[in-house]
């Protein structure tokens, strides 16, 4: 019988009721991970109503309402949590990603320093302040929290992954080679972290090096389309628009709606004087990404060397409405 139903009938004694919340606890956790979310909210509300110390039931209900998009109630029940057990680097953790999901950076920050200072080893489960990397008002305030991480625990290949990601995002070149080689020399075989060093190299001008870099993460996992897409960008700047044109036909296989691997596709098909394979890739671009600069360019000079110019020149003067990117 369902420990749902346990909860029924007449008043139960305080021990009774804690090894009843136990059971409903671990039958809630069994229906979560079956995906039945409905069922293991009425039960956990059910617990916490009967047993409302119960530290786990609280946090459990607060992990599904955050799943389920009610951050409100998510944070009404962590912080439930807390008051029951303050000192529990979990609830911290998760309150730490609804401050970061409410744009509150510095009260996540806040969250994410005591989980740490409770429980360092954790780090790894929280990618300590990672939403906050994707925000530009934030990016300072992301790099403090690895730091603070990193001095717990050096030896963490995610943490230092993500402190290159952010100076990647700041285009702090050196410094995001040197936290992505302090990543690979912890784990060296995580391709995304060579297909980002790879991007990063190009972006310094270092394409052998970024050739080596990129067919490494290629070697290790094939499905990478932005490294091939940044492989092919490479090879473009070496000279070698044929090779370009086969890297981006793989980014292109693996993600059919790749406008950037359409674009530089038709610069290289360009380079090579295949203006008709040209205009058509870039017409591609275009289609998914009507603000491909790069695109309406090629577009444009493609269209005139064939022979219409007065619409090659439009193309080419409506890319300059475009910011460059």
């Amino acid at each position: 019988m369902s420990v749902f139903n346990l909860f029924k009938g007449k008043k139960k004694k305080q021990s009774e009721i804690g090894e009843q919340a136990k059971a409903a606890i671990k039958e809630s956790i069994e229906l979560f991970e079956a995906g039945k979310l409905e069922l293991a909210v009425a039960m956990l509300k059910r617990t916490v109503q009967l047993e409302p110390d119960v530290f786990d039931g609280w946090i459990l209900l607060g992990e599904i309402y955050w799943q389920q998009g009610e951050h409100i109630n998510a944070e009404k029940s962590i912080n439930r949590a807390l008051k029951i057990k303050k000192d529990s680097a979990k609830a911290l953790g998760i309150m730490g990603e609804i401050h970061l999901e409410n744009g509150q950076f510095d009260e996540a920050i806040s969250c994410y320093r005591k989980a740490l200072s409770i429980k360092p080893e954790e780090i790894k489960s929280w990618n300590l302040a990672s939403d906050a990397a994707l925000r530009p008002e934030s990016l300072v305030k992301a790099i403090k929290c690895y730091r603070i991480a990193l001095k717990e625990d050096p030896h963490v290949a995610a943490t230092w992954q993500l402190m290159g990601d952010t100076y990647l995002t700041l285009e702090k070149w050196l410094d995001a080679i040197n936290a992505y080689k302090k990543a690979l020399d912890i784990d060296p075989k995580v391709p995304e972290v060579l297909q980002s060093m790879g991007y990063v190299l190009t972006k310094m001008k270092e394409f052998e090096q970024a050739v080596e870099t990129l067919t490494k993460a290629l070697s290790m996992d094939e499905e990478l389309e932005v490294a091939w897409k940044t492989l092919g960008n490479a090879y473009l700047e070496m000279g070698n628009s044929s090779k370009a044109i086969e890297c981006c036909n793989r980014a292109i296989t693996l993600d059919r709606k790749y406008a950037g691997a359409w674009s530089l596709k038709s610069l290289a098909e360009f380079n090579l004087e295949k203006f008709e394979e040209a205009k058509k890739s870039a017409k591609t671009a275009l289609n998914i990404d009507s603000e491909s600069r790069e695109a309406l360019i090629v577009l444009g000079f493609s269209t005139s060397t064939l022979g219409d110019k007065k619409l090659g020149d439009k193309f080419i003067k409506d890319s300059d409405r475009i910011t460059l990117k």
